[in-house]
């Protein structure tokens, strides 16, 4: 499928999910009959509020795409909802302009767009309309309808809400693919070099965080330009794609972190503290933590070189397999049990800032990457930990 298919594909999908839209106002026959009447469309989800308050707490438990509010109600009037919503919109703005000083751990992935919600508020015909229209469109609604209204034209101003809410849902989708080009690799459905980077900052920034243990593992594919000297460029590929799945789907958990680094070789990070016993978060854990990273290792090299590559050529077939070696080092910034006791652990934690992080992370890559080259010099399909090669402290 090409780029272009990749952006335009389930067109259909948007214009058939349902939009979700909150009837505000105090009349009970109002509510009744405009949620009997949108409801018989079958391509709206209807909430009810009676007044502010509900508007508010609705809102907060639901995506509400289009909002129809009365400027006056209980409790809470509509304006100032419609304010309150405006402001909010405002603060998303700012995060997604987030300012580049942040810690990669305290920055959030503009994984998607800001949510948009279109607003038409009622207006009760009074003799000064006009100042009330204006009180409406300088609060932050979209459009507005006196009453009593024709519902016919109530009609035709949802209508003309859909198509702007359809064509928000589209550039949402759209900017998804596009993310997902730009950090993907399309070969290894995995990460690409720059995003793997990337989550190794942030990585290793929330380890330091939160003085936790992060192991860091360079693979690469053994003889990798053998196969593609013997087999061909496209079955070297199908190697890749392959060793990328298994990888992912066999010896990785929901939040570890896999990415294709260059070529044949992958980078793996997984978090030493969430499935193993207490004392691995500690000083004192070194060792089981090293012990956890070799298992690991082994665990890869064992699921690696047990899968058969199925060559065909000729009507002919061939079982392929092949190997891996590892190299392995960890971001340690556990603390002794000794500073971990009298509520030491409540102590606010600081981040390592981007020029650190910087620095650490191309000393983090480059440990991996010694390692990688002393798992190859030792006869490939085996792995290295960096802190026991020798003359470690030279390097």
């Amino acid at each position: 499928m090409d780029i272009k298919s990749r952006l335009t594909e389930n067109y259909s999908q948007e214009t058939e999910e349902k939009i979700n839209i909150l009837i505000a106002d105090s009349e009970s026959l109002v509510r009744k009959n405009l949620s009997i009447i949108l409801e018989k469309e079958n391509k709206y989800n209807i909430f009810i509020a009676k007044d502010g308050i509900e508007v508010i707490e609705i809102l907060k438990e639901n995506n509400i795409d289009l909002i129809l509010i009365n400027c006056i109600l209980p409790k809470v009037n509509g304006y100032d909802i419609v304010s309150l919503i405006r402001k909010a919109e405002e603060k998303e703005i700012a995060k997604l302009k987030s300012d580049t000083n942040q810690s990669f751990c305290e920055s959030n992935t503009k994984q998607n767009l800001m949510r948009y919600t279109y607003i038409i508020s009622f207006i009760e015909d009074s003799s000064i309309l006009n100042k009330m229209i204006e009180l409406v469109i300088s609060s932050g609604a979209d459009d507005f309808i006196t009453k009593p209204f024709s519902l016919d034209i109530l009609m035709g101003k949802i209508k003309s809400a859909e198509r702007i809410i359809t064509l928000q849902r589209i550039i949402r989708r759209t900017y998804k693919k596009i993310q997902e080009l730009s950090t993907m690799d399309m070969l290894c459905n995995i990460y690409n070099r720059k995003s793997i980077i990337t989550r190794l900052k942030k990585s290793l920034c929330l380890a330091g965080r939160e003085h936790k243990a992060v192991a860091v593992f360079m693979l690469d594919i053994d003889h990798f330009k053998k196969i593609n000297d013997t087999y061909g460029h496209q079955f070297g590929d199908i190697v890749l794609r392959d060793t990328a799945h298994i990888i992912k789907t066999k010896c990785c958990r929901t939040y570890d972190e896999l990415g294709r680094y260059g070529g044949e070789e992958f980078l793996l990070i997984i978090p030493l503290y969430s499935d193993i016993k207490k004392e691995i978060n500690i000083r004192e854990g070194v060792g089981e933590r090293i012990k956890q990273a070799k298992a690991i290792s082994q665990r890869i090299l064992d699921i690696v070189s047990a899968q058969i590559h199925k060559y065909k050529e000729d009507n002919s077939e061939k079982d392929v397999s092949i190997t891996v070696s590892i190299g392995i080092t960890i971001a340690d910034f556990t603390r002794p049990a000794s500073e971990t006791s009298n509520n030491q652990s409540d102590t606010p934690n600081h981040c390592i800032d981007n020029n650190e992080i910087e620095k650490l992370t191309e000393e983090i890559i480059g440990q991996a990457d010694k390692a990688l080259y002393a798992a190859k010099d030792s006869g490939r399909n085996t792995y290295v930990f960096f802190g026991e090669l020798k003359n470690t402290q030279q390097d």
